[in-house]
């Protein structure tokens, strides 16, 4: 009797653990987020998307275009346009270059190894890079996050590709070429100072940390975690090529022949990425991580991605790789860039889950790109409205038919009594027709008189005073100069850069005058 109570005894313990177990592991999965899955858009969401950048891509002669966008659990991905001079199809795995984009990839990887462990983002560079150095002591200061949130003082410098180094060192080389540099400012993280330079650095500190190229980590553990098949930090086969305007007053493109690719500068530019890719990337970066693939991070990771750094302005700030402004309490996370032929525009709102991203292989006059603020505004529940074409568009071509300039202002003045709302008349976009004749077309006379044309459209435009005054002093015309630039003087600035633009013209004053004398 006793051996059998024992036998119960062990079998209801068993039964009772088993039961435990079940317990506990359905708990664990009913408490576990559930992993988000993309949807597919509504069809007629899609087919306006679709009848837009159609019309765009038309009527701003652009070679090929891609839109990918996320709203909630929703996806979509479409692309116009040719990707090469042998009009090969730009389609949604089409791999492109996307610029400064690789400024917040290259950001994630960055944190995921501070996150890991393997870096310390309040270290100094040198503790990483010893060989980094710049005129005087403040340099030793300088930190990772610095680096990441363009607070390190390292100055700007013009990215050049058309004698690329591909070599193994490339990184360090460009570390290096800074060496007699003096900083921005003397103590880091007190200014922003935008400089491409600090995430070629930083690709610099992921190759020594992991010892192997920063290009491989990304690939491995980062792109393949996040299941973006077809991005990596290199050109790869297939690539669209970048565009350039060839006729200034036609607007007609060809195909470049310079690829804007140099390894020295691959962390800042060398992202290369797909349509599908950067619409996989956007719905983890919404969804924290917990996309269909897998969790690549935890979620309090992804509200670090996603973090305002350091304030700019009232309603404007900088994080890791993006720019942010407030608008109606909403957080936007920006990121653009006109590079090499190609124009790039990632659009974030998280606390709406939504997300934009524009692409094109020509950049110019304008950009392609800014096409994503308005997809982004009509997801957010505004119209879908098609861009204004600038008005130096119709203008330049009017010209090109007949050679007379007279036209091009008849035009301007037609377009504006019957097409209103069709184009932008901006003070801004009338000045880019004396802009494009005077520095690209190469005509005097005819800038002059743009110019002259634009300050009796807009006398009250600093803008227009100031291009005005450039013309002049192209025409060693001393005492034009001078009275345009005090015109703009008295002027509010409308430019947005009207002090820089303003020591520029003096400066070349003071030559004219000396010349002349």
């Amino acid at each position: 009797m006793t051996t059998k109570v024992n036998k119960y005894a062990i079998l209801e313990r068993n039964i009772f653990f088993v039961f435990n177990l079940l317990v506990a592991v359905l708990s664990s999965q009913c408490t576990k987020p559930q992993l988000k899955t993309e949807e597919p858009f509504a069809k007629a969401r899609t087919q306006q998307v679709d009848q837009l950048i159609k019309t765009f891509q038309s009527d701003f002669s652009i070679p090929g275009i891609s839109l990918a966008m996320v709203s909630g659990d929703s996806v979509y991905c479409t692309t116009m346009g040719g990707a090469n001079a042998a009009n090969k199809p730009f389609t949604v795995n089409t791999p492109f270059l996307a610029g400064s984009i690789s400024e917040p990839m290259l950001a994630t990887a960055v944190l995921k190894l501070a996150d890991d462990g393997k870096l310390d983002l309040d270290e100094p560079i040198v503790n990483y890079l010893p060989y980094f150095k710049m005129g005087g002591n403040s340099y030793q200061k300088i930190t990772i996050r610095h680096l990441l949130t363009h607070t390190s003082g390292i100055p700007h410098y013009n990215i050049m590709w058309d004698m690329p180094n591909y070599n193994p060192n490339a990184l360090e080389v460009t570390t290096r070429s800074i060496g007699s540099q003096l900083p921005e400012f003397k103590e880091p993280g007190t200014q922003v100072k935008r400089s491409p330079y600090n995430y070629d650095i930083l690709a610099d500190v992921i190759c020594k940390v992991t010892h192997k190229p920063f290009e491989d980590y990304m690939k491995t553990n980062v792109f393949g975690a996040l299941g973006m098949k077809s991005s990596s930090f290199i050109k790869v086969k297939g690539t669209a090529m970048p565009f350039k305007t060839s006729n200034w007053l036609t607007h007609t493109t060809k195909q470049d022949t310079l690829y804007p690719y140099n390894r020295e500068n691959g962390g800042s530019g060398g992202f290369h990425t797909t349509a599908t890719d950067i619409a996989s990337w956007m719905f983890t970066l919404l969804n924290k991580g917990r996309a269909r693939r897998a969790e690549l991070f935890g979620s309090g990771f992804y509200d670090e991605v996603l973090s305002t750094r350091f304030k700019t302005g009232k309603s404007t700030a900088i994080g890791y790789g993006w720019e942010i402004t407030e608008e109606k309490g909403q957080r936007i996370f920006l990121k653009g860039s006109q590079y090499g032929g190609f124009s790039n525009l990632v659009v974030l709102i998280p606390e709406k889950r939504i997300g934009v991203a524009v692409s094109s292989n020509i950049a110019g006059e304008f950009n392609p790109a800014n096409l994503g603020k308005l997809v982004a505004q009509w997801l957010t529940g505004s119209a879908l409205t098609q861009p204004k074409m600038p008005i130096s568009l119709a203008m330049s071509k009017a010209l090109a038919r007949t050679g007379e300039i007279s036209d091009a202002f008849k035009t301007f003045s037609a377009l504006k009594k019957t097409e209103p709302n069709s184009y932008d008349f901006s003070a801004q976009a009338l000045t880019q027709f004396g802009i494009n004749l005077l520095h690209r077309v190469h005509n005097k006379q005819q800038a002059l008189q743009a110019f002259q044309f634009c300050v009796q459209q807009y006398p009250n435009s600093a803008f227009a005073y100031l291009n005005l005054a450039e013309a002049y002093v192209v025409a060693k015309d001393a005492r034009n100069t001078r009275l345009a630039i005090s015109k703009a003087q008295v002027l509010p600035d409308d430019s947005g850069s009207k002090a820089s633009y303003l020591s520029y013209l003096k400066e070349n004053l003071e030559i004219l005058e000396e010349k002349k004398s």
